[in-house]
């Protein structure tokens, strides 16, 4: 299997080309995290809240990690980049059976980069952010994230049915 991409990869890749600014790519990324994520992600960091503080009652010092490890390994994160690369192969005009494709070629890469940014990202947040502004740090973070997203895994064309002619 392809080595999961760093940053530098991504970068690399980018440098080969020149830059032009792509305006339906950009168009996407806005409506995936101002329309698509940001609602999800606020009942995601709600939940969080409940269960681990209110319902388990855990100590203060075992917050951070407690939600990290749930969010990290029990569903958020395969939720969230699943949904990504769907959202993002769905406006594009991709197929469902192309959308599923794309997260199965992509999900564990993704998530191998995932743990790699976000487990620290989130251990900061969870432990010095009031609860208050952690979906604001997470969505400012995300910013980079998915920069590194659309630079890693790059908009490809929808495959359609060739004719017989």
């Amino acid at each position: 299997p392809p080595a999961t991409p760093t940053p530098a990869d991504a970068a690399a890749a980018h440098d080969e080309q020149p830059f032009f600014l792509d305006g339906p790519r950009m168009l996407r990324a806005v409506a995936f995290g101002g329309i698509f994520y940001a609602p999800l992600a606020h009942i995601h960091y709600e939940f969080l809240e409940r269960l681990v503080v209110r319902k388990w009652r855990t100590s203060k010092r075992l917050i951070p990690f407690t939600k990290m490890f749930i969010e990290q390994f029990v569903y958020w994160s395969y939720f969230s980049n699943a949904y990504y690369h769907v959202v993002l192969g769905a406006l594009q005009g991709f197929t469902p059976q192309q959308c599923y494709d794309r997260v199965v070629e992509t999900l564990w890469d993704t998530l191998k980069a995932q743990w790699a940014f976000w487990i620290p990202a989130q251990l900061i947040n969870f432990r010095m952010v009031p609860v208050r502004h952690q979906l604001n740090f997470v969505l400012v973070v995300s910013l980079v994230w998915t920069t590194f997203l659309s630079l890693a895994f790059p908009p490809t064309k929808p495959v359609t049915a060739k004719s017989d002619s």
